[in-house]
């Protein structure tokens, strides 16, 4: 038997010193950024994060908000993780890109892949301009919830100018 394991800034300089932040922490700093954003929110991160995936779908029923998924794979990790059982989002928790712009902007909270800036992700065209079914509007807050992976750091920083430049409240 061989088990193999990496984790990102493990013996890093830059990596945080101590023990991880706990998720409830996260998930408390987000909702306090959700509740507290008058228009339309975009939280960006990992796709395989399902337990980030768990609290966002809690935040979004608090806070009266419906989720847009945009993103081939965190689409499917999100079907994985409820046919698995461990993510249970009821049906009217989401809806599809074609209701998004019937929807206040203060009822939707967009989540999207993408965050390394990888070329074609949601938020890389987001980020651009580009995605076909959602544009950003001055005034909406973006929320990156994840650390950038080393190695990534420049691709990240144009990507986060490219946000800035349309006038969101980045986070």
């Amino acid at each position: 038997e061989l088990l193999l394991s990496d984790s990102t800034n493990v013996g890093s300089s830059s990596g945080s010193s101590g023990g991880a932040g706990s998720e409830a922490s996260v998930a408390e700093a987000l909702e306090t950024l959700i509740r507290s954003a008058p228009r339309r929110v975009l939280v960006g991160l990992f796709s395989s994060n399902v337990q980030r995936l768990i609290s966002l779908g809690a935040i979004a029923n608090r806070t009266g908000r419906r989720i847009v998924l945009l993103g081939r794979s965190l689409r499917g990790h999100v079907e994985t993780a409820q046919d698995l059982g461990h993510l249970r989002w009821e049906s009217s928790l989401r809806a599809t890109d074609a209701e998004l712009a019937t929807l206040h902007p203060s009822e939707v909270l967009v989540l999207a892949g993408g965050t390394q800036a990888e070329a074609g992700s949601a938020l890389t065209r987001i980020a651009g301009a580009s995605h076909p079914a959602f544009s950003l509007q001055t005034g909406d807050s973006v929320i990156l919830s994840c650390r950038i992976i080393p190695g990534n750091e420049r691709r990240v920083s144009r990507m986060y100018n490219q946000l800035l430049r349309q006038e969101v409240e980045l986070f």
